[in-house]
């Protein structure tokens, strides 16, 4: 009996060791996963103050960067990264100079964000508001559908009280901005179709068809009504 016991205690004494040790080896996961969680967002605040400071390449195609006018508008996160919406101002020649917005991509590569998509566009004053921005699919057999859509862009008409963008599956985003400055991003695969502005009556003041002709997207992507 007391050598039964005797195997007992230990069994009991092995079986209490163990617990604590898993009890230990989970914690030590959860400070691991926090500190690698603060590493990420420390390397997240890194481009952005690049971009604010020092951001030449936003006047691509539209001659050169005035010094001391480039802004960061707004910031979206999403799950590999973010997009930022900004406003420039270009000296190049007329007509592909002036004040501009532009937008760029940042995803997670490994242990830092690689700018992945940009584009800058100029500000057109007829319309209610300016936009800029697109969205692209593509498909292969091995990484499936890879979707993206970014529109961005600045409320010019005093009338309108919000722009907003329709997708394919229902989904409709509204611009919530205070600095008239919009930013709508998607990573999903379904395709943008409507991009308007409205008053505070929510009459529709101005729309852009934003959708591409049917039959151009993989299986899968859910397109826009003909």
């Amino acid at each position: 009996m007391n050598h039964s016991s005797a195997k007992l205690s230990r069994s009991k004494i092995f079986l209490a060791v163990s617990i604590i040790g898993l009890v230990i080896l989970c914690l030590f996961s959860a400070v691991v996963c926090v500190l690698f969680n603060s590493t990420i967002a420390a390397t997240f605040v890194g481009p952005i103050a690049s971009w604010v400071t020092v951001r030449p390449q936003s006047c691509s195609g539209y001659g050169s960067l005035v010094p001391g006018t480039y802004t960061t508008d707004l910031i979206e996160p999403f799950s590999k990264g973010f997009v930022i919406s900004y406003s420039v101002q270009c000296a190049g020649s007329a007509p592909l100079s002036g004040p501009m917005i532009g937008y760029a991509v940042f995803e997670r590569i490994q242990f830092q964000f690689v700018e992945t998509n940009n584009g800058t566009s100029p500000l057109q004053p007829n319309q209610t508001f300016s936009f800029g921005g697109g969205h692209g699919v593509a498909w292969s057999n091995t990484s499936g559908i890879n979707a993206s859509a970014v529109f961005h862009g600045l409320i010019q008409d005093p009338a309108v009280a919000w722009v907003e963008i329709s997708f394919a599956d229902g989904q409709t985003m509204k611009s919530t901005s205070a600095n008239k400055r919009f930013l709508f991003t998607n990573f999903f695969p379904v395709e943008p179709c409507l991009l308007q502005s409205l008053d505070q009556n929510g009459v529709i003041l101005e729309k852009f068809e934003l959708g591409d002709s049917p039959g151009q997207n993989p299986p899968g992507y859910v397109s826009c009504p003909p």
